[in-house]
């Protein structure tokens, strides 16, 4: 049985309804692009006054941005009492997917606090729209001034956006800041999987075995 339809099971024998479960139905609604569903699960949170709960406004806010409702999206954080920053991360992250650049660099300056996931949004979203200067002045940013560092999630994000460019100068980047500052990302196989298909796509991939 999967995570929605145990979750109308629940409802309908009056199991208590938790925080934890109502994250993993909203993952699951935002991984099968369900929003219908999610909206009337969403509701129902409202109805148990888990609103309040940062965890399961986030999963909520994170289905609303994966199924491009941004306006819902919008609405659940400024409802959030507790918003912290992953609230503002999966916010940046719809901004920067369905409204453009400008806007979620305007909101990424309003961020009162910014992860390294934040840092990567931006970064990874320029590289994919070609704005490779931007991006590499973000990135210096990053790492020189807050003192930031990638880690294998970041790598891969940002990977990814290079393959997606065909910037194989910032992947190449990306490779050599690697080898000099993280063990984690050289052992990591989703790293290197990553990083292999980035010169294979750019048509490199003599380039990834000299390095």
């Amino acid at each position: 049985m999967d995570a929605l339809s145990l979750f109308v099971s629940m409802r309908r024998e009056g199991v208590l309804i938790d925080d934890i479960t109502m994250v993993s139905v909203f993952s699951t609604c935002s991984k099968v692009g369900n929003s219908v569903f999610g909206i009337q699960v969403h509701a129902c949170m409202i109805k148990m006054g888990l609103n309040f709960c940062v965890k399961p406004g986030n999963a909520a806010m994170d289905m609303y941005v994966k199924c491009g409702l941004m306006g819902d999206a919008k609405t659940t954080f400024d409802e959030m009492t507790g918003r912290n920053v992953v609230s503002w991360s999966v916010l940046l992250w719809g901004v920067m997917k369905w409204e453009g650049l400008e806007r979620g660099k305007n909101l990424f300056d309003e961020m009162p606090e910014r992860n390294d996931i934040a840092w990567t949004i931006m970064i990874a979203r320029y590289v994919e729209n070609g704005f490779c200067k931007e991006a590499f002045g973000l990135l210096t940013e990053m790492i020189f001034e807050y003192g930031f560092h990638l880690n294998c999630a970041s790598f891969c994000s940002l990977l990814s956006s290079c393959t997606q460019s065909g910037d194989v100068v910032m992947g190449k980047w990306a490779h050599t800041y690697a080898l000099k500052a993280t063990i984690d990302a050289l052992t990591d196989v989703k790293f290197g999987t990553a990083l292999l298909d980035m010169y294979a796509k750019c048509g490199r991939i003599n380039t990834y075995s000299s390095i």
